[in-house]
């Protein structure tokens, strides 16, 4: 996660903190697996967590993600976001997704400038 810019710099912007991604990718990745907790609160980035603190960070990221969903879910019920925006924005991670392996280090901060125009757009921000 931390070898990845596109990760960083998304992660500097999004409701979740590193160690929230982190819990969370790690309860996603292995969910059909039967691992234990032990195992998973040995997986994080950062090292070793008790269980009270993996499932904390977890259910925090839980919230966040819910809320995070609610939030646009709320907007396009509004008419606060354009027509299709939520469509756009999936789209936009989509081929971020298919890129990557492609993207080449100088034209990374073209694509970070190109998806902060369309999120500013989006929100409204200037």
């Amino acid at each position: 996660m931390k070898t990845d810019p596109m990760v960083e710099y998304m992660l500097k912007r999004a409701s979740l903190t590193s160690a929230q991604l982190d819990t969370y990718l790690i309860d996603r990745s292995i969910f059909d697996e039967k691992v234990g907790l032990k195992v998973k609160t040995l997986m994080r980035d950062r090292g070793p967590v008790s269980k009270g603190a993996f499932l904390h960070t977890l259910k925090q990221a839980q919230e966040n993600l819910h809320r995070s969903i609610y939030t646009l879910i709320l907007l396009e019920y509004l008419g606060l976001l354009e027509e299709e925006a939520t469509v756009r924005l999936l789209q936009i991670g989509s081929l971020l997704k298919n890129i990557k392996k492609d993207l080449l280090e100088e034209k990374i901060q073209e694509v970070f400038g190109a998806i902060e125009v369309i999120i500013r757009k989006i929100s409204g921000k200037k």
